[in-house]
């Protein structure tokens, strides 16, 4: 992964954009900074740029001297398709993370909770969640979204309206996406559990991240053992001998929470 990133802090308070600023700077990462406080403001550095992939990760304040709420998430997005979005909540908001996410932000983060290492961490895993997603976009399209189609129509035994394609290919993008997230905590709780002996509460609220992206995927229990079976196997012939002792636990534990967080 890259060490140096370009980053838009679409925040209408700049006294705290500074803040950011300084916390971010405490990484070692090299950054680069865009602070801008409105949408219109930000279509047009993005026509300047001509794409958005010059831009690594925006951090987003929702309420803008021009737009509030999850619409200023859904502008961004429409602007900046494939480039990540950390939204920055308040204190008491983070029904609104949670539906930002489901919106297709990468992550959120309350504002009162911003330091270095939270920060660096979130940035990490939200670019590369991103990567992830714009892989298995572009994986799907053409030979590979025709193949998916046939097997779709296979599945159902019939042709399928546009509209059903649609929704079943989309269905598609989302499993996608729930194996890559499962794998991101699986591999933090084997750090974790290699470490502290213990999976931590630090991984509660990506699991509950996790259990609504599974909701909304349509995957049925045994599809979703089939697959953690399947990543178990991978990571046995990939994982370094002192982490493998750790699968296990890490797994077991894993898999409670998510359960839990499901049926809750």
């Amino acid at each position: 992964m890259k060490n140096t990133y370009n980053i838009v802090i679409l925040e209408d308070d700049i006294d705290f954009a500074n803040i950011i600023k300084r916390i971010l700077n405490k990484s070692n990462y090299r950054l680069n900074y865009i602070t801008i406080s409105s949408i219109k403001a930000f279509a047009t550095l993005v026509k300047e740029l001509k794409q958005d992939s010059s831009i690594d990760i925006i951090l987003l304040d929702l309420n803008l001297i021009d737009s509030n709420g999850i619409d200023t998430l859904e502008n961004v997005i429409k602007l900046c398709p494939e480039t990540a979005v950390v939204v920055l909540t308040g204190e008491q908001e983070e029904d609104q993370g949670i539906l930002s996410i489901q919106l297709g932000a990468q992550d959120f983060i309350s504002k009162d909770k911003i330091n270095d290492h939270n920060m660096k961490r979130i940035i990490k895993y939200a670019i590369e969640r991103q990567r992830l997603k714009n892989q298995v976009i572009k994986k799907k399209s053409s030979e590979e979204i025709h193949r998916s189609i046939l097997d779709i129509e296979k599945y159902v035994g019939g042709s399928l309206a546009k509209s059903e394609v649609k929704d079943a290919y989309k269905r598609f993008l989302e499993i996608d996406i729930v194996e890559s997230k499962y794998n991101e905590v699986l591999d933090r709780s084997i750090d974790n559990i290699a470490k502290f002996n213990e999976i931590g509460t630090d991984l509660d609220k990506e699991i509950k991240k996790l259990s609504l992206l599974l909701k909304d995927s349509g995957l049925d229990s045994k599809q979703f053992i089939q697959m953690h079976q399947s990543m178990i196997r991978e990571k046995l012939k990939s994982l370094p001998e002192k982490k493998v002792q750790h699968l296990q636990s890490a797994s077991s534990v894993t898999l409670l929470k998510l359960a839990s967080s499901f049926l809750g």
